[in-house]
């Protein structure tokens, strides 16, 4: 008996699985997904986590805290979430 290999999309830092798990989540789980469309949704993911990872950083400089009101050298999941709702609400 033949044993299919899965052939993980290497060109990127998001896991093959993950991705495809995440669509099966959201409905696909009875559907058939082609590689191609679990390799756009990876592209996808990485890009918006790459301008939402970005702009968390922008926040963490330009937001002094007290008392030295230096900048920060911490992102904190503050910082995230107000990124990704500045991310996302440009996008709609």
């Amino acid at each position: 008996m033949e044993t299919k290999r899965i052939v993980k999309y290497r060109n990127e830092n998001f896991p093959f699985m993950t991705a495809r798990r995440i669509l099966s989540k959201a409905g696909a789980k009875k559907m058939r997904v082609r590689k191609e469309a679990v390799e756009e949704l990876i592209r996808t993911l990485e890009g918006m986590g790459l301008r939402i990872a970005r702009e968390s950083v922008v926040i963490a400089h330009g937001s002094p805290h007290p008392p030295s009101f230096k900048e920060r050298e911490t992102i904190t999941a503050e910082d995230v979430a107000i990124a990704t709702h500045r991310i996302l609400s440009q996008d709609l």
